[in-house]
């Protein structure tokens, strides 16, 4: 099962471009022409890439280039939905 569902809420923190080449963790990634919270395990920043996993073990990892990173926001909670 998704770690997030719709209508959760995430609390973030952005991360300054300087610090990017440190970062690991679940992230909210701006890059390109998408948005997503993904977890970084090991930062390849300094080979060009990040590589980018989703929790749910049917998903492909996948890279984006340096380049194409606008900002990361690091995930510090996750309100869970109100059942109404």
């Amino acid at each position: 099962e998704p770690r997030l569902q719709n209508g959760d809420r995430i609390l973030c923190r952005r991360v300054p471009p300087e610090l990017w080449h440190q970062v690991d963790g679940v992230f909210l990634v701006s890059a390109g022409d998408r948005i997503c919270i993904k977890r970084i395990r090991s930062n390849t920043l300094a080979d060009g890439y990040l590589e980018l996993h989703s929790d749910n073990p049917t998903t492909a990892p996948f890279r984006v280039i340096r380049k194409e990173l606008h900002a990361l926001w690091r995930v510090m909670s996750i309100a869970k939905a109100r059942i109404v």
